[in-house]
């Protein structure tokens, strides 16, 4: 049979990454790990379980098998280290739904595993949601289709209304432990829409995210009812306490929720509202044009407050007109208001200028009305820890008063902001107005810095002396007079560090946590914490931070002038890893996202697994807390995922030992490889599938913390005879002491020992063993309700830990009677008619109806499974030749050797599994067989052709130029145009600008390709991103992201130019021919000779 072939594609564009290929693996056997496998002691394996389950000891498992049909009975529970389930394995989906600082639900991947939040996760049970506690409790019952984590004790809850897109919206009280809105009366699309984001809306206590409809303040705004005209969505809507009660007792028109934190509509009891207005034949002009003149009718919405006691202001204002793009349409829009609760004041809009177009005036009224802060045009920002307002014009002190300046910063940070204040009229000989600068505080105290450190008020006009923010504790950078040197100070001006630095990058200096500096002196560079003290001197080519290190961290990269790296604590300078290697930290995969954080693999130390990731001399090392080497490879591997690092297919702990081998991650395997885990018995660590792990296949109801226990009225007969205990009712379950239970069942084929030690609090039940009494057992109760709180101990059956339901009541403890039985395999029943509980331990425990049928669920899927097992389908009508990929290099000068690396062809079977045939692939140039290390003669474009088995099949080109064209060589660069360097300047991307400053590290310039027709082809790359322009057109900036861009640089004697590979017109240029510092670098059409401003120097980095 004739085999199809999948061709190459253009070089460039497989170097892009974007052909499919095979999986160069043989078909696998099918198979099953049914047994647990031994993988060493305890103290062995303490780091690895250290890392593989989350700080409460819990590890996320799915149950299932694979089959012909599918997985069967794919579900989840949470495991402890010992093998034991917290949370059974009847779940559909255990999952967090919510972001904070290092977790996204839309991706997932965090180093660490992460399952609850605040001590809650939701979780999904026959296709109903409910949350979870740590204890693996339904703590809201799976009953509904939505629920959010909690704000405030309070969780929302939502069903769905069929048919439509909106959904009920109820509230579940956690404190009540009751339904308190039943999902029948409020309506909404927002199910778990933020407020926001994470720039600009709220956190929690617990580090997630606020939503819409999120208690805030003891209160929630609800929607009554949705409605949708040409506006858009907009509700109808009231607010309730945490009763569920309807504080206003009648609903209010919202025409949005606003889109941050800030301009939500409600805060604890108050909503801002609007209602519909009409402004007829308004006529307006241009504020600097007044021949311009319209006349238009408006039909917008106003906004007012409403609060417990009704409306507090009447729904007068909006903004004043504004315009859409091109100024094509113009419209007025509803006010928004900035609630404040703390001081009852608003933040808000209003038609200001009524006859001017983009005349809206912004300012601050209290609850009344009353303008506290005066209207203008310049739009204010209000600091909540400082509880003050400031514009780029007009500061104003916590109690609302003008502070008297003619501009500032446009925020307080950290309790400052600066002001400057013009101390004479513009000069026009001199071209300048002089000003004093000043530092601020919200009450109106100040530092002028001009006059205390001699700034020469002209340089400040026209080239601007530089500072920084205020450190949390208190100190600010500044120039001195001559801009030749930089100092620490603090609000009094006195001097914390001496002006004897020249540079000072500021940028984290102002940041809530371990702030810093990086300071530079004489070409070197050190580091300052927000103490003021440089503990790191300036001795290092740089301080930087990588992509999955926040700026707020605990450390720091330090680099040598030889490239090398160490890592740093921020607080006190001390090396944490010695400056000797070539990269800190292993790589994260970038997952495209709604979040500001394109992955959740967040570190704050590099020590999160309980190793440094550290790359040397070509190989990867694992270093221990002291530096000490545990485990060293040749290959490179992506950050740790759920406690366990990926090597070469294997899932490997921080040891680099193979936990879950390569060959369980396939189909073929009866159990997934999401099944396994490690636990602990007899001191000995195994790994096994969760499918195999003893489940009872119920779920568990909350336990209140703190509750009312009543003595019990039930009747209890153990193996036939009356017996007479101290019992309680609890929940409506029978609680009975553990030492009277164990005293119950001895002497019998099922009794239970039970020890308790004080000094790890842990209670012992060991089974098998007689019961040894301490006195007291069987003593009856004085029948009067008790105070019961849940039982902190922890509780061990047999070695391993286990969750039960235990309260203390005087000082005893008190089991779920049912636990206990389930636990030792004791038959208990229930005979309603005279109110008596049985235990016969001569009989085992029957699981629930509800029990039952997933045990039956889990026994048929397995069964099925193994009588119908998976059996890989035929993708394919054939087998045919995948070319995957050409040889990395496809540009040669005359006379150098031919290299075969990185072409790839694989032979692909039917069921899409490929063999390696590249060393059967004959390569010939016309008639002539080229092979690794043939040297071209002769210059010019080449076509391969790829032979088969005596069949060509297949071609690809390579390009050979002449040994004295001139070629800039692919290496490490340093840009500059004119004199200034290319700058990266970080902003979510970087962004380049020119800029006197060195950039921390060179460009990385890789030759890709040639053309005789369009010429070399150059990937430019900084920090591991590509340079590509922001749009392909006439002024679009260079910046920096992960989407590869080529480019054509071309190398003259003394310059360089660069230009658009596919539109050749493009020149990178400085922008407006400029070379300030600050100026961006861009795209512009220039054919013919490169203007000055677009020629550029490569610089090659030692």
């Amino acid at each position: 049979m004739k085999k199809r072939i999948i061709p190459l594609l253009l070089a460039a564009i497989l170097l892009m990454g974007m052909v499919p290929t095979a999986s160069m693996a043989a078909k696998p056997e099918y198979t099953s790990e049914n047994e647990p496998v031994y993988l060493g002691t305890e103290a062995e394996y303490q780091t690895t379980l250290d890392t593989m389950f989350d700080e409460n000891g819990l590890r996320k498992v799915r149950v299932g098998f694979y089959s012909n049909n599918g997985v069967l009975n794919e579900k989840y529970g949470l495991v402890n280290k010992y093998g034991n389930f917290v949370v059974q394995p009847i779940y559909d989906e255990i999952k967090l739904y919510a972001f904070n600082e290092d977790y996204n639900y839309d991706v997932e991947e965090t180093i660490l595993p992460q399952y609850f939040i605040g001590g809650y996760t939701q979780a999904v049970r026959d296709g109903k949601m409910g949350l979870l506690n740590t204890r693996g409790e339904e703590v809201i019952p799976c009953q509904y289709d939505f629920v959010s984590l909690p704000s405030e004790g309070m969780c929302r809850v939502f069903n769905d209304i069929p048919g439509s897109y909106y959904s009920y919206l109820g509230y579940w009280n956690l404190e009540q432990n009751r339904e308190v809105v039943k999902p029948s009366k409020y309506v909404t699309l927002e199910k778990n829409n933020r407020i926001g984001s994470p720039e600009t809306s709220k956190k929690k206590p617990t580090g997630d995210y606020l939503a819409v409809h999120d208690f805030i303040e003891g209160y929630a705004m609800v929607f009554t009812e949705a409605r949708v005209d040409v506006s858009g969505l907009s509700y109808m809507a009231t607010i309730i306490d945490k009763n569920g009660k309807d504080i206003f007792g009648k609903s209010y028109f919202v025409y949005d929720f606003g889109n941050t934190y800030a301009n939500y509509p409600q805060k604890g009891p108050y909503l801002s509202y609007q209602v519909p207005i009409t402004i007829k034949d308004r006529t307006f002009t241009k504020k600097d044009d007044s021949n311009w003149r319209k006349t238009l009718t408006f039909n917008t919405y106003a906004t007012g407050l409403a609060g417990p006691s009704g409306v507090l202001i009447k729904p007068t204002y909006t903004t004043g007109i504004g315009a859409t793009p091109a100024e094509a349409d113009h419209f007025i829009s509803p006010a928004r208001f900035e609630i404040n609760t703390k001081n009852k004041t608003i933040y808000t809009e209003k038609d200001h200028r009524p006859d001017k177009l983009y005349g809206t005036g912004y300012g601050v009224i209290d609850f009344s009305g009353k303008v506290l802060i005066p209207f203008s045009e310049n739009d204010l920002r209000y600091s909540e820890k400082e509880n003050a307002y400031s514009s780029g014009y007009t500061l104003y002190t916590s109690t609302y008063n003008k502070m008297d300046y003619d501009g500032g910063g446009i925020f307080f940070t950290n309790g400052y902001n600066h002001a400057f204040k013009y101390t004479g009229n513009y000069d026009p000989d001199e071209s300048y107005q002089p000003f004093d600068y000043y530092f601020v505080k919200p009450d109106g105290s100040y530092l002028n810095i001009s006059k205390k450190f001699g700034w020469d008020p002209k340089e400040s006009y026209l080239t601007g002396y530089e500072f920084s923010e205020f450190s949390t504790t208190g100190y600010a950078w500044i120039q001195n007079k001559e801009r030749t040197k930089w100092g620490l100070i603090d609000f009094s001006g006195n001097t914390i560090l001496p002006f004897e630095f020249n540079n000072v990058d500021h940028e984290s200096w102002s940041l809530e946590k371990n702030g810093f500096a990086v300071v530079e002196k004489d070409g070197k560079k050190g580091l300052v914490n927000t103490d003021g003290k440089l503990v790191i001197p300036c001795s290092y080519k740089s301080f930087e931070l990588s992509r999955n290190l926040p700026a707020d961290a605990t450390v720091i990269i330090v680099e040598n002038e030889n490239g090398k790296l160490g890592l740093a604590e921020k607080k006190n300078g001390k090396l944490l890893l010695p400056v000797a290697y070539d990269a800190i930290g292993a790589g994260t995969v970038l997952v495209g996202s709604s979040y500001v954080q394109q992955n959740t693999q967040i570190t704050s130390t590099f020590f999160d697994m309980g190793v440094y990731y550290v790359e040397k001399d070509g190989k990867t090392y694992l270093l221990d807390k002291n530096g000490k080497e545990v485990f060293s490879t040749d290959k490179k591997f992506y950050e740790a995922v759920d406690g366990l690092y990926r090597i070469d297919g294997s899932y490997c702990d921080n040891r680099g030992r193979i936990i879950i081998p390569d060959y369980l991650d396939n189909s073929t395997n009866l159990e997934s490889m999401d099944s396994f885990t490690i636990y602990i018995k007899d001191g000995k660590v195994y790994r096994a599938s969760a499918n195999y792990l003893k489940s009872t296949f119920g779920y568990k109801t909350y336990s209140p913390e703190k509750t009312t226990a009543t003595p019990s009225s039930t009747r209890l007969m153990v193996n036939g005879k009356n017996v007479a205990t101290d019992a309680y009712t609890i929940g409506g379950n029978n609680y009975i002491k553990l030492r009277d239970l164990a005293a119950m069942v001895n002497n019998t084929e099922k009794n239970f020992e039970v020890t308790y030690d004080g000094s790890k609090n842990a209670i012992s039940l060991i089974s098998n063993k007689a019961y040894t009494s301490v006195g007291g057992e069987m003593a009856k109760g004085d029948g009067k309700a008790k105070q019961a709180t849940r039982t902190n101990s922890k509780i061990f059956v047999d070695g391993g830990e286990v969750s039960m339901t235990a309260y203390n009541i005087d000082g005893s403890n008190y089991f779920k009677l049912r636990d206990v039985m389930q636990i030792f395999d004791i038959s208990v029943g229930w005979d309603s008619a005279t109110s008596t509980a049985t235990i016969n331990t001569n009989g085992g425990y029957a699981l629930t109806a509800y029990e039952q049928s997933k045990y039956d669920a889990y026994q048929k899927a397995y069964q099925e499974a193994l009588e119908n097992p998976y059996q890989y389908k035929q993708i394919y009508e054939e087998p045919f030749i995948q070319f995957q990929s050409t040889p990395s290099k496809l540009l040669y000068k005359v006379g150098e050797p031919f290299e075969i690396a990185g072409f790839k062809v694989a032979d692909v079977d039917v069921y899409g599994f490929a063999t390696d045939v590249t060393s059967d692939i004959e390569l010939r140039v016309n008639s002539t067989k080229i092979y690794d290390g043939y040297k071209f003669t002769q210059a010019g474009d080449k076509i391969v052709d790829c032979y088969y088995k005596g069949e060509k099949l297949n071609y690809f080109k390579i390009s050979v130029i002449a040994d004295d064209i001139k070629l800039l060589e692919s290496g490490h660069y340093y840009l500059k145009i004119n004199g200034k360097y290319i700058y990266p300047v970080s902003g979510g991307w970087y962004w380049m600008e020119l800029s006197d400053k060195k950039p921390d590290k060179p460009f990385n310039i890789q030759l890709v390709g040639n053309s005789e027709e369009r010429g070399p082809m150059y990937y430019i790359m900084y920090d591991g991103q590509y340079i590509r322009p922001q749009t392909n057109k006439n002024g679009g900036q260079l910046m920096a992201d992960n989407v590869q861009y080529v480019w054509r640089i071309n190398k003259y004697t003394k310059f360089c130019t660069i230009r658009d590979y596919g539109n050749q017109k493009l020149l990178v240029n400085a922008s407006g021919a400029k070379y300030d510092n600050g100026t961006k670098v861009t795209i512009w059409s220039y054919t013919g000779s490169a203007p000055e401003h677009g020629k550029l120097t490569f610089i090659k980095a030692d």
